[in-house]
């Protein structure tokens, strides 16, 4: 399934108009902002379900040429209604993490093996139970940073009144649920990739950790791992001469995330921050493949919290307000070379070193900040949109030279992500490049990958990296 070739983004690439010039304020680049396709033309989709068959949903398989408008129809709301209980799932998974590992609101030691080994005063039904009354207690003050709204507006949503008795009881059924949820989308992984292991077949495991997270909430929760890995991959690409010196001008990013809490080691303590669109422009200039005066970055997400951000840190931008990026890297893992070097390194390109936010004592990290000047943060202009049915309708001349896609499409399954691998085909240039931490499904407009390469994080964290090139 993986090596499919499928025809159909040559056929996504005829002619689009280009979208009207609306530079942002405070940006001096006469550049044009690219106008958002809402859906793949009929014909086109019909084309993919052909092409993919019998790898698609069921009721795409069987319909007919006379009521294949409604069905393709039925079958985009659906996902569009999908999408929105997997972000309600995702936006709790996070509420859940923070509850469990966060340090901004409690003095009790996270929800880990490893941190209750160190601390025998309590176990872990005590530490849950105690986070969640600290956890409430923060949520019923006055305090208004991003992670308290954020976490009263999940609770709201969910109908539940932290001022009343119920209400308290709510929330921490609410959480003590997300957890044992976590826990076994957990174990239905970890069996998922055993069995793919088991089988001894290369293609069938690569294509179990490529839609590992199929069925999981999407999550918008990020770390400056994989732009290691980004970081890498860029160095080969300028080795390779693939995009030419200072050759690229136009980037997008999909899924660009929001570090509201990593879940391995639980860092609050700074406002939550996009790390990605920054670090990609600081890697393209590192690598001689950019430079900030001409370089434009549209990020694609389909999460409303993840666009906020980003408008709120563009309009700071125009007052003049720089970006507060801070860089934790934990103590308590031995980090390969690859981290170790970027995480020195990063913001060396397009910021100057700030002092760190007070770190608290339960967070063991080496902490690095970075002020990020307005006008480089002005570059990252955010469009809210679903990568499976939706691309941005771009001409030549405005067509993206690079797009970046990492722990994106691993949300999806094979049938999603063609449909997202031939939007992504239809945004780039002739000889544009994609990367991808995922093995991305064919299309013929795309070269097989020209580049693939293993990533070593540290002893227990690895990643693979795939370089695409338009054809």
């Amino acid at each position: 399934m993986r090596g499919l070739c499928l025809f159909v983004a040559s056929i996504l690439v005829p002619a689009l108009t280009s979208g009207q010039p609306s530079p942002a304020r405070g940006d001096t680049s006469a550049s044009v902002e690219p106008r958002l396709t809402a859906v793949i033309p009929l014909r086109y989709a019909r084309q993919i379900v052909d092409s993919l068959a019998p790898h698609v949903p069921a009721e795409l398989i069987g319909a007919s040429e006379s009521n294949w408008a409604d069905t393709w129809a039925h079958w985009q709301r659906a996902h569009e209604a999908l999408t929105r209980a997997r972000l309600e799932r995702g936006d709790e998974d996070s509420l859940v993490n923070w509850w469990m590992y966060g340090t901004s609101f409690t003095r009790l030691p996270p929800a880990r093996g490893r941190d209750l080994a160190q601390d025998d005063r309590y176990t872990l039904d005590e530490v849950l139970a105690g986070r969640a009354d600290d956890l409430l207690h923060a949520l019923a003050s006055t305090r208004h940073d991003e992670r308290l709204l954020f976490a009263r507006e999940v609770l709201q949503r969910r109908g539940i009144d932290l001022a009343t008795r119920d209400g308290r009881e709510g929330a921490r059924r609410l959480l003590l649920a997300g957890r044992a949820r976590a826990r076994e989308e957990y174990s239905h992984t970890d069996a998922t990739l055993a069995s793919a292991k088991a089988s001894g077949d290369p293609a069938t495991q690569l294509e179990a950790i490529s839609t590992i997270f199929r069925e999981r909430g999407l999550s918008s929760d990020t770390s400056l791992l994989v732009d290691a890995a980004i970081n890498g991959a860029l160095e080969i690409v300028r080795a390779a001469n693939l995009l030419g010196a200072g050759g690229v001008r136009r980037v997008a990013i999909i899924g660009p995330g929001l570090d509201f809490i990593n879940k391995a080691d639980g860092h609050d303590f700074y406002p939550q921050q996009t790390i990605q669109p920054l670090a990609v422009i600081d890697s393209l200039q590192r690598n001689r493949l950019s430079t900030a005066r001409t370089l434009e970055v549209t990020t694609i997400d389909v999460n409303p919290r993840v666009n906020r951000h980003l408008n709120r840190a563009r309009e700071r931008a125009s007052n003049g307000e720089p970006y507060l990026l801070h860089l934790p890297l934990p103590r308590t893992e031995s980090w390969a070379p690859l981290v170790r070097d970027f995480w020195g390194r990063l913001g060396d390109q397009i910021g100057t070193v700030a002092k760190p936010l007070h770190t608290p004592d339960t967070d063991n990290a080496d902490v690095r900040a970075i002020r990020i000047p307005p006008d480089v943060v002005a570059r990252v202009r955010p469009v809210e949109a679903d990568i499976v049915t939706s691309r941005l309708d771009v001409s030549n001349d405005n067509a993206f030279d690079l797009v970046v896609a990492t722990n994106v499409l691993v949300y999806y399954a094979p049938f999603e992500q063609a449909l997202a691998a031939a939007n992504i085909a239809a945004m780039l240039r002739p000889d544009g490049i994609l990367l991808s931490n995922n093995d991305v499904p064919l299309v013929a407009a795309m070269k097989p990958s020209v580049g693939r390469f293993a990533v070593k994080y540290s002893e227990r964290q690895n990643d693979e990296m795939f370089v695409y090139q338009r054809r």
